[in-house]
């Protein structure tokens, strides 16, 4: 476990923006660096770092915090995890304890599904040289060089491998929890990989969190097998190869996304180090947020086949919502790993070089489809004039309208005219909006600035309001954990566990300091506020005990008003 030494090395590592860089784009503009949020959709850069504050915040969608919470979100993993990380990337050694600060038991289970799984990979490993699934590699035109790579390996029958895995005293109910193991109803142990090669899946940061294994007689089951969703595996979050294509996606700003194993490692081995995979299983929203911290920029290279073309329009619809720049590469077979293994990769590359951006790509294959006929347009057409419909730079927009209006032998005003009768919803947004704060919220966020950065300021403040003074629950819950602590700025981030407040305080942190704001005036505009909303609530009271006929709470309330407006 990390020693809390560890942490607070952690903590106090002086630099945040190299950390983010490492997720997101940053350009550096005035004393802050800014670039595109990774948390959410967005054209224009509100995504800003401060290296004096080390904080980051976004001002689209409100998400901030320092570079722990940062690593946590971005990676989906645990405090732990986050600082070993940040940790492993600074050089700061990892002194481990009997227990980490912030370890769970839900972590330390994670922990354990973890290691026993790169136990197993490394077993199906040593078990892939002269299988049979060894010999099926090799004859499809995998160099051994590519096997090692990406670590496959071969799953023997299921009683030798429950006869290894007993012998190598693997404990079978977490095998069972890392989705290697399942359990009959009799309560016997069923391997669910066996005589299949296996493909190790690994998370971005190269920890092997499941497998899929190929079957080698077609007449068996499913030809694919993935694990299923476990603690540390949900397929619906996780690219195939991307550990080994993450450096180079950032570095040429571009991914090639696939669908199959073979495909991947195929493309891999000739030199196309962008390539990654989505198992199978359809782009989801997890992807496209995971993928857009690394690139805008995607070429899909789906089989050929039905079920390939219905892939590109489903991930068209996801990546369109985060605003990806997307092309689609048309093969002369079936599947990239065909067309790499039998053509060479310079008829990959020239494929490549020629892929059309995914909007004249629909345009092109509906285009195929046309027997001539007028009446068959307005049906082919109907996606792509959706598409159109959406497209937000006109010049674009125009040069489309004028291609289909060529290929198809149609007016390109009739065209236009069609595209702007299309109905189509969009994607609603998930993002919340934010209104401009009034001056009452400006002001409590200056006392708030204020206070985090000094103790004085802070005792001033409390003597003159009190918590319940501030709007909104979460404001007030975070001004009675800094009345009860002596931490300043970072330091009284650290140590505020609830992540609403924490959230607050980060983004007040970041966003105020420099208005020139006065603090007692900021202090007289909260009190003024809180004073006038209090007085209209005795009066609703006051009128609630009239109707009543409560002529002693009317007379107590009318007083109470009274002294308030006095004391003003």
């Amino acid at each position: 476990m990390i020693s809390e030494e560890t942490v607070a090395q952690v903590r106090a590592y002086p630099d945040i923006v190299a950390i983010i860089s490492d997720y997101v784009t940053l350009k550096k503009r005035g004393r802050n660096h800014i670039g595109l949020c990774p948390f959410h959709s967005e054209r224009t850069p509100s995504f800003s770092v401060s290296p004096e504050k080390q904080l980051w915040h976004c001002f689209g969608c409100q998400a901030s915090g320092d570079h722990i919470g940062f690593v946590m979100r971005a990676d989906n993993v645990s405090f732990a995890e986050a600082v070993v990380h940040i940790a492993n990337r600074a050089g700061i050694p990892v002194v481990e304890s009997e227990r980490s600060p912030g370890m769970t038991a839900l972590d330390m289970k994670r922990k354990a599904i973890l290691d026993v799984l790169f136990a197993v990979r490394v077993y199906f490993e040593s078990k892939l040289a002269g299988s049979p699934g060894y010999d099926y590699l090799i004859k499809r035109g995998f160099s051994s060089e590519t096997l090692t790579q990406f670590h496959i390996g071969f799953c023997p029958g299921a009683s030798a491998f429950l006869a290894d895995a007993k012998s190598a005293g693997w404990d079978f109910e977490l095998l069972r929890e890392a989705g290697v193991l399942s359990k009959s109803d009799t309560g016997e142990w069923r391997v669910r990989f066996w005589n299949r090669v296996m493909f190790p899946i690994l998370d971005h940061k190269g920890r092997t969190v499941g497998f899929g294994g190929r079957t080698l007689d077609d007449t068996v089951g499913p030809k694919y097998i993935n694990t299923d969703e476990t603690l540390v595996f949900n397929k619906r979050k996780i690219f195939y190869g991307l550990d080994q294509a993450r450096t180079v996606i950032q570095k040429q700003n571009q991914a090639l996304l696939m669908e199959g194993y073979l495909d991947v490692m195929a493309a891999h081995q000739f030199g196309f180090g962008l390539a990654i995979g989505t198992m199978g299983t359809a782009l989801t929203s997890d992807h496209a947020q995971m993928l857009r911290r690394l690139t805008q920029h995607v070429v899909m290279i789906f089989d050929t086949d039905a079920a390939g073309q219905a892939a590109v329009e489903r991930s068209y619809e996801v990546l369109r919502t985060y605003e990806f720049q997307m092309a689609v590469v048309e093969l002369t077979e079936k599947d990239p790993a065909d067309t790499l293994m039998k053509d060479g990769p310079e008829v990959f590359a020239k494929a490549l070089s020629v892929a059309e951006p995914i909007l004249g790509y629909r345009i092109s294959a509906a285009h195929r489809q046309w027997r001539g006929r007028v009446e068959e347009v307005p049906g082919l057409l109907e996606g792509v004039l959706s598409m159109l419909q959406v497209e937000p730079d006109p010049m674009i927009q125009r040069f489309y309208v004028k291609r289909i209006a060529t290929l198809f032998q149609l007016e390109p005003e009739w065209v236009l005219a069609k595209v702007r009768q299309v109905r189509y919803t969009a994607a609603k947004s998930t993002i919340p909006k934010h209104d401009s704060q009034d001056k009452y919220h400006k002001a409590q966020d200056f006392i708030l600035f204020c206070m985090a950065g000094d103790l004085v300021v802070r005792t001033q403040v409390l003597e003159q309001l009190t918590p319940n003074e501030f709007l909104g629950e979460t404001y007030q819950a975070l001004v009675a954990q800094m009345a009860a602590s002596d931490a300043v700025n970072q330091a009284l981030l650290v140590a505020i566990q609830a992540p609403e407040q924490a959230q607050l305080l980060s983004r007040i942190l970041m966003k105020t300091g420099d208005v020139g704001s006065d603090l007692s005036d900021c202090i007289s505009t909260l009190r003024s506020y809180h004073k006038r909303h209090f007085v209209e609530q005795l009066k609703q009271q006051m009128a609630q005990a009239e109707s009543r006929g409560h002529d002693e709470e009317v007379a107590r309330l009318f007083g109470q008003i009274r002294d308030l407006l006095q004391n003003h």
